[in-house]
């Protein structure tokens, strides 16, 4: 079972501040797909992880967004272009000194 927005590990509230930091809400279908993919390919976060902290980044239960982690895993080509302003974007919010402080980063 996955922790709801009011338990939030220090860890997951960290990250999720990263987000919103450099993602307005609702996202674009452009940066959807990239996200999940650079949280999944960058760091040990397991797929349920990455649904969960992407559905509370959007407002929805994770669930609704484990498929698309899914399909970001094995079947999503990422556009060289559109990852590298999301990993601008999130270097300037901090990304990198989450992943420095979190354990499992690749």
């Amino acid at each position: 079972m996955m922790p709801s927005k009011e338990n939030m590990s220090e860890y997951f509230q960290r990250l999720l501040k990263v987000l919103q930091c450099a993602f307005t809400v609702p996202l674009w279908k452009e940066e959807y797909l990239p996200l999940i993919y650079y949280l999944y390919e960058e760091t040990d976060l397991t797929e349920r992880e990455v649904a969960f902290i992407v559905g509370q980044l959007i407002s929805s239960n994770y669930m609704d967004v484990i498929h698309d982690v899914s399909e970001a895993r094995t079947d999503f080509e990422p556009d060289e272009n559109d990852m590298e302003e999301l990993i601008t974007r999130l270097e300037g919010c901090g990304f990198g000194a989450w992943a420095k402080d979190s354990i499992g980063y690749k």
